[in-house]
């Protein structure tokens, strides 16, 4: 992403990791160079959380929200709600298609299973 962006380019992707590791260095530096960073396909099943204030209420100042963006958390939540276990739901979310390759991407390991 930063090469993408120092070539002058916009930026867009769907790797969560690299938002959780790299988001304000890289903000910062589109921002620099007049270009977008967009990552709204990285959480909520690409629903537009983000572009929604940015770009729809832009004279609305966001100061917060809380919630589930993760559809693997959902689907596990979801699950315990209906009595099935933490493997259970994790099963169901990987059957349906919503956990990374590697789940534990999507859940902290340190969970109680």
């Amino acid at each position: 992403m930063h090469a993408v962006l120092q070539s002058g380019a916009h930026a867009i992707t769907a790797k969560q990791g690299l938002l959780v590791h790299g988001y304000h260095d890289l903000a910062d530096l589109a921002r620099s160079k007049g270009k977008r960073f967009l990552f709204e396909s990285a959480v909520l099943d690409s629903a537009p959380v983000f572009s929604l204030f940015r770009e729809s209420l832009p004279g609305v100042k966001l100061r917060g929200f809380s919630g589930v963006f993760s559809s693997t958390t959902n689907v596990i939540i979801e699950n315990d709600g209906g009595g099935r276990s933490f493997a259970e739901g994790l099963k169901a979310a990987q059957d349906l298609g919503v956990t990374e390759t590697d789940s534990g991407h999507d859940i902290d390991v340190g969970m109680p299973r």
